[in-house]
């Protein structure tokens, strides 16, 4: 039977019902993002290097299993650092200008707009502005100032370097959440300690079970409340005990002992057959002070692995670092670490991924394989002899965990993300919105006048 044009004209109303009820849907699903479905946070860590933006995402509906649910979204370094001798505020507003404007080019508009901003200066920064408050004050006003011009929401309470111990704390919810322990309200020694190594600090975390006092200025402890269940954490902050800082020492140490007459040198703790040219005054920060005049500008530095010679000279560099600052010595007086487990992050974990020690006992570095870069090596030497010679803690006991899920600064965003007051609904359209918008008005509207066009033929047809 053939069609009719009453047919046609069903058809015809039919599907532009259907284009209505699709377009009406889109349009609800891409313009209409209400706020309280999720929350936005950035951290904007100032760090010993780089400055670096972390966006992350939660449910933010009042309950206490949200914060389970926090998310890195994205995350972008720009190479700014702030620890220049002399600091350039217009060169730093120019960097930090361009640096936005690269992230905004790469994250939707609704997620950094609205986002609460927290700025931090970490490592370094926070030893910086322990002993230059001035200079402190103006990096991170011009980085807040800068960020607030795109009409991001910063909040003054919000920008400040952290303490060592914030980190600590951060560092032990992050590796304690991702274990689910804090969610099932495990205390004392059901719950992991941390080892956060990074470049210049070493921050080590864990639950105490009830008040915990110290004499040391660089041991805090706190209660806090996290998934509704109360902690008392404490937190060591090893500030120029870190990995970097350990290189730094014993390359300047080495340096020290070389000819006077030439600038090639082989250095111990290297793999054989790697080369670099290294800049003395690099070696020095607010950690290593010492004087560098005495040396050449440059050396041609040759690798020559002496796993002996290496061991000796981070046995010097930790032992002069320990006679400057003590920290070794508090550390063990104050804690028992009788049948604690520790779960490392940071420089712990990515070297645990660069030498696989996931499928050999921690404690094998003296037959290490020679073809991992340098700085694994290194790295995984001086972590051995600081962690276990030093502090005494069974390199047993330490779990190796993934940089990738674990990190301080998530557990920042999920310890702030409880203060943080819901908005409300509000009509927001992310650039990728608009462009499924308008990709469905053009193929209904083509659909239309294709339809329209064949009704009115048939029409034609009818009539003849």
């Amino acid at each position: 039977m053939a069609a009719t044009k009453r047919d046609y004209h069903i058809s015809l109303i039919c599907m532009f019902v259907l284009a209505i009820c699709f377009l009406a849907v889109a349009l609800f699903g891409f313009f209409y993002r209400p706020s309280e479905i999720y929350e936005y946070g950035v951290v904007v860590d100032i760090s010993s290097y780089d400055i670096e933006f972390n966006l992350y995402r939660w449910k933010n509906r009042k309950s206490i299993a949200n914060t389970a649910h926090v998310k890195k979204k994205h995350t972008h370094s720009c190479d700014i650092d702030v620890h220049q001798k002399r600091l350039n505020v217009d060169f730093l507003r120019e960097k930090m200008f361009s640096c936005v404007k690269e992230i905004i080019s790469h994250v939707e508009n609704f997620e950094l707009y609205n986002s609460t901003i927290f700025i931090y200066g970490t490592e370094l920064t926070r030893l910086m502005c322990e002993s230059e408050f001035d200079k402190c004050n103006i990096i991170f006003g011009t980085i807040a100032d800068v960020i607030s011009s795109f009409e991001m929401r910063v909040v003054i309470t919000n920008v400040k370097p952290l303490t060592g111990y914030d980190e600590a704390l951060f560092g032990w919810i992050s590796i304690n959440r991702h274990l689910k322990n804090l969610q099932n309200g495990k205390t004392g020694l059901e719950s992991y300690g941390g080892l956060d190594m990074k470049n210049y600090s070493l921050l080590i975390s864990l639950e105490t079970g009830g008040p915990y006092v110290s004499n040391s200025s660089k041991h805090n402890s706190a209660k806090h409340t996290v998934y509704g269940y109360a902690y008392h954490v404490a937190g060591v902050d090893m500030m120029c005990y870190g990995v970097r800082q350990g290189y730094e020492r014993v390359t300047y140490n080495f340096l020290k002992e070389a000819s006077v007459w030439t600038n090639a040198i082989t250095h111990p703790c290297h793999t054989k057959n790697s080369f670099y040219d290294l800049d003395p005054t690099k070696l020095q920060s607010l950690c290593l002070t010492e004087s560098v005049s005495s040396f050449k500008s440059y050396y041609r530095v040759t690798g020559a692995w002496d796993y002996d010679k290496c061991l000796a000279l981070i046995h010097q560099a930790i032992d002069q670092t320990e006679k400057k600052f003590g920290l070794i010595s508090d550390f063990k007086k104050d804690f028992d670490l009788s049948g604690r487990i520790f779960f490392g992050i940071s420089r712990l974990a990515e070297v645990a991924a660069a030498i696989d020690f996931h499928k050999k006992p921690w404690s094998c570095v003296q037959i290490l394989p020679m073809n991992h870069f340098t700085a694994s090596v290194f790295d995984t030497l001086y972590m051995y002899v600081l962690i276990s010679e030093k502090l005494g803690i069974d390199p047993l006991s330490v779990i190796l965990g993934h940089k990738e899920k674990l990190e301080t600064l998530t557990g920042s965003m999920i310890y702030h993300s409880r203060e943080i007051t819901p908005r409300k609904a509000g009509c927001i359209v992310g650039k990728f919105g608009l462009m499924h918008i308008f990709f469905s008005l053009f193929v209904f509207t083509g659909l239309g006048v294709f339809l329209t066009r064949k009704s009115r033929s048939v029409d034609k047809e009818i009539i003849v």
